[in-house]
Order: C-alpha cells, then structure tokens, then sequence
C-alpha cells in the first residue's frame, strides 16, 4: 500500500532546510518595510523580529548540515544546498545587522 511513498531525497530536504531562513527574512523585510511609516517602533517588536531572524538562520544551519549528513548530494541537490547557504548566511548577516548596527 505505501511502496509508491518515497522517502525525500536531498534535493527535497534541501529545499526544505531553505524555506526556514526564506520565511524568516520575508518577515524582516516585511518590517524593514513597514517601520519607517510608524511613529514609535516598541523595542519587543525590534527584538521579536532579530530573534526570528536568528532562529530563521539556527534553524537553516542544522538543517543543512542534517540533509548534507544524509545522503550525498549530486545534481538538482548542489543547486538547493548552494541557495540554502546563501540564504541562511543573509539571514545570520541581518541578524548581526539588527543586533550590532556598527559592525
């Protein structure tokens, strides 16, 4: 009955390890947007939006290093591990830049 269920692959996993850190920095930018037009930015809502983009890039590092562990990665797989480092390490970037603004 559940022969025709593959196991994901690394091309899947990969894409999968990017969509943390993807959303993550969807939601910043979302507020990177939107706070110029308010008046007083609350600190928790600054300090939610850096933890959410550290946790965005926590979570695409294990989970890259999870998919990478697991199989070896060859074809479509490259492709995907490529644009998951890239985004975690913007994520992580914008995290250092919200927390350390003179670095």
């Amino acid at each position: 009955m559940f022969e025709s269920v593959r196991p994901p692959d690394a091309a899947e996993r990969l894409r999968n390890a990017a969509a943390a850190p993807f959303a993550a920095l969807l939601l910043a930018l979302l507020y990177l947007t939107l706070f110029p037009t308010l008046t007083r930015v609350p600190p928790a809502l600054f300090w939610g939006v850096d933890a959410i983009v550290f946790i965005g890039a926590v979570i695409g590092v294990i989970a890259i290093v999870r998919a990478a562990r697991g199989e070896k990665i060859r074809g479509r797989a490259v492709a995907w591990l490529v644009a998951a480092i890239a985004i975690t390490l913007l994520c992580a970037r914008l995290c250092l830049a919200l927390t350390f603004p003179w670095l």
